[in-house]
């Protein structure tokens, strides 16, 4: 299933297997050679790539199996089998092929590239696209600057279009063409000195799993903020390897303009419906309230500009919008649309606290909103 889940590499329980990041637990995969890929190679570098909905990595060892080499990309399927696509070669100078020393460094954007970072100045950016084929892949280099030194992983934010690691406990954020990585503040828990098996969400939230010493902690840091927001998700396991990416299903932010309100008062939700794939994608949007001191003011409804839809619902407790367009964020466009809708708190409200969410339908998925404010993961 496409959801937020990160498809991980570790070395135990299995070293294919599925963290869960809200439960922080691990599944393992049953492979055609369980617990090992098939064929029984180890990788890393691991990225998702959201136009073919398949899992690119580096070949880090390859076990002994025959026709594989150390540095060889491979396609990942989600039951474990992987297609060899070779050694990417650089561009225009096909005798030099992808033979990084950072195996370990990888992730994908929107438009089906691969990046890999070395010794933290070369960028090498693989075009793998939608249907690669063995032997057909080239990759480019590009000068990056203002790193102290090597981050242990990068992830690929569709909300900016921009790269970003942790080196010596401080964000960077890394231009995808070349140029100058910038430090960037952020507030809430501290970060680690480093973190590996980094994956982001289509809604602009960045997973770090910190692996190995005495600070094993999964991290959740918002880069939708103006100042990013770190939150420590909870302790993981320690292993000996670990590196993860994760599909980039539609997401769903559901905040409001006030915390608390008094009877009589005018509340504004607004929801943001974010889309980390390579395509645009059709939702349907649903919103159930089940307080009975808040109904919807009816004639309230925002356009959802650009993604339209038609509105198949709008009473007193109840919104829904079916066939809602998310664009893609490919080429650093904005990957999202937004919507406003007012409710109003019943005169005769007492006090009380009133929670509740709203949902989008992606094909076969049922997705909950998330409030931004809160440190929280999925609330």
């Amino acid at each position: 299933a496409c959801d937020t889940s990160a498809y991980a590499v570790i070395a135990t329980p299995s070293p294919f297997t599925v963290l869960d990041p809200t439960t922080l637990t691990f599944t393992p995969v049953s492979t055609a050679t369980s617990p090992n890929f098939n064929p029984a190679v180890r990788l890393n570098g691991v990225g998702f790539n959201p136009l073919d909905n398949y899992m690119y990595a580096l070949v880090s060892n390859t076990q002994g199996q025959p026709g594989y080499a150390n540095r060889d990309i491979v396609r990942v399927s989600a039951d474990g089998s992987l297609e060899n696509l070779g050694k990417a070669t650089l561009a225009g100078t096909p005798a030099n092929v992808l033979n990084t020393g950072s195996a370990n460094n990888g992730t994908m954007d929107s438009n089906g590239n691969y990046y890999n970072l070395g010794s933290g100045t070369t960028l090498r950016v693989v075009a793998i696209g939608t249907n690669p084929t063995a032997g057909s892949l080239s990759y480019e280099e590009f000068t990056i600057t203002g790193l102290p030194k090597n981050p242990t992983d990068i992830s690929f934010n569709p909300i900016d279009g921009f790269l970003y690691g942790i080196v010596n406990r401080t964000l960077y954020r890394i231009p995808p063409s070349g140029g100058a990585a910038t430090a960037i503040p952020t507030s809430g828990a501290a970060l680690p000195a480093s973190a590996g098996g980094t994956w982001s969400t289509s809604s602009g939230i960045s997973y770090f799993y910190k692996n190995g010493g005495n600070n094993n902690n999964l991290y959740a840091i918002d880069l939708t903020q103006a100042i990013p927001i770190v939150t420590v998700v909870g302790p993981v396991t320690a292993n000996n390897q670990f590196d993860a990416a994760s599909c980039t299903p539609p997401e769903l932010n559901k905040s409001q303009n006030v915390n608390t309100a008094q009877p009589g008062d005018i509340i504004t939700y607004t929801f943001p419906l974010f889309n980390g794939f390579g395509t645009d994608v059709v939702v349907d949007f649903n919103d159930i309230l089940t307080d009975s001191n808040l109904t919807f003011d009816t004639g309230s409804l925002s356009s959802a500009s650009p993604g339209g839809g038609s509105l198949t619902a709008f009473n007193n407790n109840q919104l829904s919008i079916s066939g809602i367009v998310i664009p893609t964020g490919v080429g650093n466009i904005t990957n999202s649309v937004t919507f406003t809708a007012n409710v109003t708190v019943s005169p005769t409200a007492t006090s009380s606290t009133s929670a509740n969410q709203a949902t989008i339908t992606y094909g076969a998925s049922t997705i909950t909103s998330d409030d931004p404010e809160t440190g929280t993961i999925g609330d």
